[in-house]
């Protein structure tokens, strides 16, 4: 392999912005170790976060005739270097820089959790630009230069190709065992199992420092890919470690290029720039070259691994399985094969360490770093002095160093494996040989033939044997690979309903409840119910199934239409309000719904007098009654503003306003005309039936209840202040004294131990009965006590960290050592973990602590603007107007005729701007009144300013909606609301907050005027039992949030805390009393000294 006319590449570095990196890593730093290295051409690393973009358009210049960048100034002078420079290499005049990000994904697919990083290289700095802007909607990328995303890796690469064609992504560290393509912990079988139908867009791969190209050609899949090395490094002095050389110019496009063509076995003789090969770390030295459990200091070859079933043999837990291990695993082959065009491996020592075995020093040394700068300054850059300078030249600088490296690239080296994140050792020398050298002689004895190896030295194995030495057999592999052990206990095959399950079913024609309490597979059953029906001869349209959201009856209907494909109808699946407004348009196609927003906004303006604090108040007021079925008293200032927005709603003759109340007002007073249209009707979630909703399921059936079946769970009755006051076994009997109950008492989703911390916390009194888990899962269970809300977020970001895992090895080797490291550390997804709060008002400071920690999470958001009906209606008519329809972002719902027969008052394809047409919107019945004083018309005209126009405006929300789905897709912590969780699970959850007066919320500790001007009972007999039922709903809320959890549950409270302003002391909930002993509890603890606060964490109190 010739140096002359060739360049060196190390194209996968990291900043100092990357957690666990050198804190001096800026770019003259970089160039600067990249000359001692002797490297041309370096990545940058870390595009992606915005202040290391910052500083790299400061700091470097673009070379328009490469396309790579330049430094704009001089190097940093390194003290190793003595304020010297290391000796130059002919021709070259310091590295050129390529724009690389590394990108850490965890996300699930296929029921696994994958952690995958990739490498993304761009061609600008604008580029990089563009694509960190479309990834920023994602994910953070502020808090790490290796930022994690919940992102499939498929679709980073699709993102990537449509954000910057001329991109390229390469998988990183593909065999890493826990954030790799193929790891053993994490990754895929196939590298189509990652990519799927973008496969094609995929040409190279990065092998790492544990695996080297002949391991790779074990794998006959993977031989239309360019293998390459980079040295991943986290310091300046790694640069170079690993490394691809390449001849001819140097360039962005031609690198590329040359990949692709050794990808695809092409001759590259015509290529002005070619792919010559990699400069290998042995793959040995690598930190998880062999299998192994290191805090047993246990170290196994694969065999002897398989032998143990992957078991560590000291302490019973899984071994991590090894680079080595995989790639047998993987592997279609009993030797690496020679494929033609094979771009050449070479393997190197780092100088450093050669020189560290000859002096008997660790390379880090003083002794060590000395003489390692003089060598640089005499001799040159260190890869020269590796690759390239004559041994006679060598031996006659330093006889012993000529004999190492002579003894280097001829491969004659002693090898102990890495294993389980501890590095492996590769030495040239026996210790014996080395004695005079360290006593400060020259020669090495028995050396009399320089170059030669002494008759009696050990044994080496040839530089790219590491996979064939081994004496494992592989087919035993390949053919018979034992499945790896997990603590996670697979879910029971769906296929047969249990006999309790099955019961439920067989239940009727009498009405039928079923109390099922969490994971019980509540829906399941509804679903099997609605298939025995059609079994049993009923018709789709004599079924009706209601729910009480519409993504639940979404999923329902999915559901339905997989088990059930051959119907070529479904049975109604919807609310009862969407239900009502199907029928209620179809009778009175003149009505508008109008949205919340809307309804509330009409509703001011029908009581333009009232305060608007008041307003809100009376509102809030008026929406419980009419759930509740009770009419405001006659004369009440209620009632009176009741009627005025009655009369504001009819006030057009030719349009009707109905808000959502409306919708089953309507709906209950036509239900008579319906009655028969149904022979069965199933609700789910039947215990959050209000009043009026319950008195609309009984219009529909025949007065017995023939053909009712509820299916819920009265302990997770949690919408009361919505008027929904809990449906129960008595409530529906009174109403069906026929009434047939059931109770499922299986819970497939969580573990026993957090079934029963939550069953105690219902103190007995839960009407679904004992809950018995399905599987045996352990369970993790916390109480943490912070001093104030800050060190609460801090603890919880902490721990979600180490439950998704690092991103870097170093972090993982740290978190592995802690003491209190658990079986669910490093195991989960973003997915897989939520963060419950009673109030809104508690998210910031936990998304801020978790954004800090890098951790991708998402929190509630206001729904975009072009979401809300009447402005999606507007954007249509505008689109269409100017001949933009086909970037419309999100089509609105199914216009009726007048509303498509609506057109606009201006020149066709000339719109003025938003604000100047806000009188005849005003004027349309279709925008329901005061549409331009909404959030949403004023978030459009915003918008509008800032595009300069339509067609720029309508790129925008093309790009935005797009951002959302991607979004949607990708996997995050989940901030939500205690009431939104519902329904919902996760496998760790976090509950922080739990004092008195947040949950148990007491408003007159938080909303003192919202308190003061509520509405409520007059006498204390009905003020004490409305206090009796709040607080048994907020123990019904917790219960709910306990119970999203399947296997770990974080719950904690801090003495000091801010909210909305208000500074707060609240006691520790009373809740705890109940839960507390079922916790391992510890305790931060403020201490002061001198004049600065000190925290220290106190663990494990109360074991």
């Amino acid at each position: 392999m010739r140096l002359d006319m060739n360049f060196i590449a190390d194209l996968h570095i990291h900043s100092r912005f990357s957690r666990a990196t050198s804190k001096a890593l800026n770019p003259r730093h970089l160039a600067a170790w990249a000359r001692c290295k002797g490297i041309d051409v370096l990545g940058t690393g870390d595009f992606t976060h915005p202040q290391w973009r910052a500083e790299l358009r400061e700091q470097l210049a673009f070379d328009e005739v490469s396309g790579l960048y330049r430094l704009k100034g001089e190097p940093e002078q390194l003290a190793i270097l003595a304020d010297a420079q290391p000796r130059p290499h002919a021709g070259r005049q310091g590295p050129l820089f390529c724009l690389q990000a590394e990108i850490s994904s965890i996300y699930k697919r296929h029921g696994k959790v994958r952690k995958v990083h990739n490498l993304v290289f761009v061609p600008d700095l604008d580029a990089a630009d563009r694509l960190s802007e479309r990834l920023a909607q994602i994910g953070n990328l502020n808090s790490d230069g290796r930022p994690i995303l919940g992102l499939d890796s498929r679709d980073l690469l699709e993102i990537m190709l449509e954000t910057v064609p001329q991109a390229v992504l390469v998988p990183a560290h593909v065999w890493t065992p826990w954030f790799a393509l193929f790891g053993s912990k994490s990754g895929f079988d196939r590298l189509e199992d990652c990519f799927a139908d973008l496969s094609e867009h995929i040409f190279a791969l990065e092998t790492g420092l544990s695996s080297d190209p002949a391991m790779n050609r074990l794998i006959s899949r993977l031989d239309g890919y360019a293998l390459i090395s980079n040295s991943d490094a986290h310091s300046g002095a790694n640069l170079g470690r690993e490394a691809n050389l390449f001849a001819g110019p140097l360039s962005y496009a031609g690198m590329f290029t040359a990949l692709r063509a050794a990808a695809r076995r092409e001759p590259q003789d015509s290529l002005d720039c070619r792919f010559l090969g990699t400069m290998e770390f042995y793959p040995e030295e690598g930190k998880y070259h062999l299998d192994g459990h290191r805090a047993c200091n246990v170290v196994l070859e694969p065999r002897e691994a398989l032998a143990l079933n992957n078991i560590c043999p000291v302490c019973g837990k899984p071994l991590t399985v090894g680079v080595l291990h995989r790639v047998l695993e993987l592997a279609d082959r009993e030797a690496p094969a020679q494929l033609p065009l094979e771009p050449e491996a070479r393997p190197l020592i780092p100088l450093p360490e050669v020189v560290g075995e000859i002096l008997g020093a660790g390379s880090g040394s003083r002794k060590v770093q000395e003489r390692y700068s003089r060598l640089l300054r005499e001799l040159g850059p260190e890869l020269d002095i590796l690759c390239h300078l004559p041994e006679a030249d060598l031996r006659a600088h330093w006889e012993p160093l000529g004999e190492a490296v002579a003894r280097m690239r001829r491969g004659q080296v002693i090898r102990q494996g890495g294993f389980d994140g501890q590095y492996g050792v590769v030495r040239v020398f026996e210790p014996e040989e080395l004695r005079d050298v360290r006593g400060g002689g020259q020669r090495l004895p028995g050396l009399a033939r320089p170059g030669r190896p002494r008759k009696n030295a050990t044994a080496t194995a040839p530089a790219q044997g590491g996979a064939a030495d081994n004496s494992l057999s592989l087919l035993s592999l390949t053919k018979a690979a034992p499945e790896q052990k997990s603590d996670v206990v697979p879910a029971p095959v769906a296929a047969a309903f249990s006999d309790e399950q099955d019961a439920a079913l067989r239940a009727g024609p009498a009405p039928v409840l079923i109390l099922a309490g969490p994971g019980a597979g509540k829906t399941r059953v509804l679903i099997g119910r609605l298939q025995r029906l059609l079994e049993e001869g009923a018709r789709p349209q004599e079924l009706l199934a209601v729910t009480f959201t519409r993504r639940a009856a979404g999923e329902l209907r999915e559901r339905l239409n997989a088990a059930l494909p051959q119907l070529a109808a479904l049975p109604q699946c919807d609310t009862l309000h969407g239900l009502a407004w199907g029928e209620l348009r179809a009778a009175e196609p003149q009505s508008l719904l109008l949205a919340e927003d809307a309804a509330f906004r009409l509703f001011g303006a029908a009581n333009a007098d009232v305060p608007a604090r008041r307003l809100r108040t009376l509102w809030d007021t008026l929406s419980l009654a009419r759930e509740s079925l009770n009419e405001p008293t006659p004369g009440s200032e209620l009632a009176e503003a009741a009627d005025r927005y009655r009369r504001r709603k009819n006030a057009r003759s030719h349009m009707r306003y109905v808000d959502y109340a409306d919708l089953l007002d309507w709906l209950l007073a036509h239900a008579p005309e319906l009655n028969g249209r149904w022979r069965h009707v199933l609700v789910d979630e039947v215990q959050d039936l209000s009043p009026v909703q319950l008195a609309v399921i009984r219009a529909l059936l025949p007065s017995g209840g023939q053909g009712f079946f509820g299916i819920g769970d009265p302990d997770q009755a949690i919408y009361g202040f919505r008027g929904a006051t809990g449906q129960s076994e008595a409530s529906l009997r009174a109403c069906w004294p026929e009434l047939a109950v059931h109770r499922l008492g299986r819970s497939y989703r969580a573990s026993q131990d957090v079934l029963d911390m939550a069953q105690n916390l219902l103190q007995g009194r839960g009407q679904c009965g004992l809950l018995r888990a399905a599987r045996p899962l352990r369970a993790q269970l916390q109480l943490f006590a912070a001093p104030d809300e800050r060190a609460e977020a801090r603890w919880l970001a902490g721990r979600v960290q180490r439950l998704i895992g690092a991103t870097a090895h170093t972090l993982l080797d740290q978190a592995q050592k802690r003491a209190d490291a658990t079986e669910l550390d490093n195991s989960l997804s973003p997915g897989d973990v939520a963060v419950l709060v009673r109030l809104k008002a508690q998210i910031p400071p936990l998304r801020a602590a978790l954004e800090q920690a890098g951790v991708p999470c998402a929190a509630p958001a206001q729904e975009e603007f072009w979401q809300e009906p009447v402005c999606a209606r507007f954007l249509a008519l505008a689109a269409g107007h100017c001949g933009f329809a086909d970037i419309l972002p999100a089509p609105p719902e199914q216009a009726d005729a007048a509303e498509r027969d609506t057109a606009l008052p201006w020149p066709a394809g000339n719109l003025p701007k938003p604000q100047d047409m806000a009188a005849w919107l005003d004027a349309q019945a279709w925008t329901g009144e005061l549409f331009c004083r909404s959030r949403q018309w004023r978030s459009l005209c915003r918008l509008w300013q800032e595009c300069g126009g339509w067609q720029a405006l309508f790129q925008r929300l093309a790009w935005l909606h797009e951002a959302e789905l991607v979004r949607a897709k990708a996997e995050q912590v989940q901030i939500l609301t205690l009431h939104a969780s519902k329904g919902l699970e996760f496998q760790a959850v976090f509950l922080p907050g739990l004092e008195s007066g947040l949950l148990p919320l007491r408003r007159e500790l938080l909303f003192e005027k919202e308190a003061a001007e509520a509405e409520g009972p007059s006498n204390q007999a009905a003020r004490d039992a409305r206090l009796v039922e709040e607080l048994a709903e907020e123990r019904r809320l917790l219960y709910v949030g306990l119970t999203r959890a399947a296997r770990a549950l974080f719950v904690s409270y801090c003495a000091r805390r801010t909210l909305y302003g208000k500074k707060l002391r609240l006691a520790p909930s009373p809740f705890l009393a109940q839960i507390r002993d079922f916790c391992r509890q510890s305790t931060l603890t403020p201490h002061t000294r001198k004049s600065e606060e000190h925290l220290s964490l106190l663990s494990g109190l109360d074991e």
